[in-house]
């Protein structure tokens, strides 16, 4: 029986369906194309992350050197860990340069991302077409999220026997009914599945994406931004120290620490920064960082990660969690079909769409 409130869900699931359901559909089939992104590089460069040496690590100032004449120019930052079977990562030039931490040798070189990913992120982000892309990115994520709460209303089931038979995508195989009915009970099975999923993606697709996802993130979570980094002494013209000085420094205030990163150079007078994974940590994203003075080295600030607001710690995590890297591979694989599945709800309500219109023609 149909009410006032499943009326309304129901034009606006169509109306929203036929206005972002193109766009709905390019954004969950490029999430899922990068879903395992991390994988297939490894898969396709192993050379990149397989360490050949053996024995005590080198200086630092080696491995910049290396890398710096593998690249002919100023290396921006370095990642270090003190795992014997880890490579070590430079940032200069065209891109990244992969380390055997053992000899210097360089494994390999290679952009930020694969070609194929790079144009997958930029189509996801904002459909390749710069400022207006991102609006209607943007507009679709909203309208996508609308559309599940509508969704929500319109299969919500009476009895409990009417929600077991919706949520059997197999039922397109009964011989009941025909093949509108078939595209209705796999269209509702499969959005049941899928909806927490997708809802999940959309909204923190929404602070990954935009300045004002972010600030309604901290007023959710009731919490201040992080402090910016504090000030060097000095003024920018002043000689900046090394990136290996600044490593150095980083080590001795981590010394337990399992990973560190740093990177040189960077805007005006700001202090320089080491992020440092702990030990017991797996997360790399959960990162103290100390602040030196750029230019004398002094130690300015250590922001430890548990004393950070929970907003900021919150949106720190929000990336590896909306590409389903929260709880590893079998969290990836319900994240790439729930994307896939995604991406056949615009296809599949609009065949509904018109085959009713024909009906009624």
């Amino acid at each position: 029986m149909s009410s006032p409130l499943r009326n309304f869900a129901q034009k606006v699931h169509l109306y929203l369906g036929l206005t972002a359901g193109l766009v709905i559909m390019v954004l969950c089939l490029s999430a899922a194309s990068l879903v395992f992104e991390q994988e297939i590089t490894r898969a396709l460069h192993p050379e990149r992350y397989t360490v050949l040496g053996s024995g005590p690590m080198i200086p630092v100032k080696v491995a910049l050197d290396s890398a710096a004449a593998a690249t002919q120019g100023n290396i921006q930052s370095l990642l270090i860990s003190n795992d014997p079977a880890r490579p070590w990562e430079a940032v200069g030039g065209p891109g990244r340069i992969f380390l055997d931490p053992h000899t210097g040798q360089v494994l390999g070189t290679g952009p930020f991302r694969l070609p194929f990913f790079q144009k997958a992120m930029e189509l996801h982000r904002w459909l390749m077409a710069d400022d207006l892309g991102e609006k209607i990115t943007e507009a679709a994520t909203l309208m996508f999220v609308v559309l599940l709460f509508a969704g929500l209303i319109l299969w919500w089931p009476k009895t409990k026997g009417a929600f077991k038979a919706r949520i059997n995508p197999f039922a397109v195989f009964n011989t009941h009914g025909g093949g509108r009915r078939k595209l209705h009970d796999l269209h509702v099975a499969l959005g049941i599945w899928c909806w927490p999923l997708l809802l999940f993606m959309a909204l923190t697709g929404l602070p990954e994406a935009y300045d004002w996802g972010t600030k309604a993130l901290y007023l959710f979570t009731g919490s201040a931004h992080a402090m910016p980094a504090p000030k060097s002494g000095g003024d920018s013209t002043m000689a900046t120290i090394s990136l290996d000085s600044l490593m150095a420094l980083g080590r001795a205030t981590f010394p337990e620490a399992r990973l560190w990163s740093a990177r040189s150079g960077g805007r005006g007078n700001n202090a320089l920064g080491v992020a440092a994974i702990a030990a017991d940590q797996p997360s790399e994203r959960k990162s103290d960082v100390a602040y030196f003075d750029r230019h004398t080295g002094v130690l300015l600030r250590v922001d430890h990660w548990a004393d950070l607001p929970i907003g900021y710690r919150a949106r720190r995590m929000i990336e590896p969690v909306h590409i389903g890297a929260g709880l590893g591979m079998l969290s990836k694989v319900l994240f790439f079909l729930a994307t896939l599945f995604g991406a056949s709800f615009p296809v599949t309500g609009f065949l509904m769409y018109r085959a009713g219109l024909r009906a009624k023609s």
